[in-house]
């Protein structure tokens, strides 16, 4: 569908998350994109942990392959311990976290289970992620 006011077009055919826009004649067309912390970036220690804590027990109630399971709760224990020091290891935590998401999706794709588990687990990992400063499923 589009849309004309005063000079400027919309499009959104087929667009999930809104359109494009043009500006016409002489329009102009000013965009801003503010850098505002996020939530999750202020999430304390101690609340990290507890995300952590859910997504264990997440994983260790789930009915992926004990194999699947194993490891990435192995991954997990790594960020944990390296997120529970004075000063949180957020590198090794990234890396550890990074594997785990890792396993999950290859998990996913060969089992429902696992992509049951990891659509359930996605925005803890996400938080946690934006935590540590880093986009663990990239």
């Amino acid at each position: 569908m589009e849309k004309g006011n005063s000079g400027v077009q919309q499009s959104n055919r087929g667009a999930p998350h809104g359109g494009m826009q043009a500006a016409g004649h002489n329009s102009r067309q000013i965009m801003s994109n503010q850098n505002v912390s996020s939530p999750e970036e202020q999430l304390s220690q101690q609340e990290i942990l507890k995300l952590l804590g859910k997504l264990e027990q997440k994983i260790s109630e789930s009915d992926i392959p004990a194999d699947v399971k194993d490891k990435t709760i192995k991954f997990l224990n790594s960020a944990k311990a390296s997120i529970d020091e004075k000063e949180p290891d957020k590198e090794g935590a990234k890396v550890d976290l990074g594997r785990l998401v890792k396993k999950l999706q290859d998990g996913s794709k060969v089992v429902g289970s696992s992509m049951t588990l990891f659509t359930k687990v996605e925005p803890i990992i996400t938080q946690i992620g934006n935590w540590l400063g880093a986009d663990l499923f990239g």
